[in-house]
C-alpha cells in the first residue's frame, strides 16, 4: 500500500510542469486576465506573478571559426500567477512585471555583441 502512494505522489509531481504558458515576445503587456491561478488564502502579498526564462546555446568551430547561436525567450504561467481584488495596490505589481522583459532586451543586446 505505501508504495502505491509513493508511485501517486510520484505522478503528481511529474504532472505539476505548468502547459500553458506565453513569451514576452508574443504578449508584451500584462493584463488581469492573464492571471488565472488561485491564490493561496494565507498569502500577504496582493499578486504573484510566475515566470521563467528560457534558453538554448550551440557553439560550433567551422573552418576555424567560432559560431555561436542562441534563443532566449521569457515565459509567463498563467495558471500557476494568481491576484487579490485589490487592484490599485495590484497596478503597481504589474508594472513592475515587465521587468523581467527589461532583462531580457537587456541579455539579447549583450549577447549580439560578442
Amino acid at each position: 500500500m505505501m508504495k502505491l502512494a509513493w508511485c501517486f505522489v510520484f505522478l503528481l509531481v511529474l504532472n505539476s510542469n505548468p502547459s500553458e504558458y506565453f513569451t514576452y515576445a508574443d504578449h508584451p503587456v500584462l493584463t488581469w486576465e492573464d492571471f488565472k491561478g488561485i491564490p493561496p488564502q494565507n498569502a500577504r502579498h496582493f499578486a504573484s506573478v510566475n515566470t521563467g526564462i528560457a534558453y538554448s546555446y550551440e557553439v560550433k568551430i567551422l573552418n576555424g571559426d567560432f559560431h555561436l547561436s542562441y534563443e532566449i525567450e521569457s515565459q509567463f504561467y498563467p495558471q500557476l500567477s494568481w491576484k487579490k481584488i485589490y487592484k490599485k495596490v495590484v497596478e503597481i505589481y504589474l508594472l513592475t512585471s515587465n521587468c523581467i522583459g527589461i532583462f531580457l532586451k537587456f541579455m539579447l543586446e549583450n549577447l549580439e555583441q560578442l
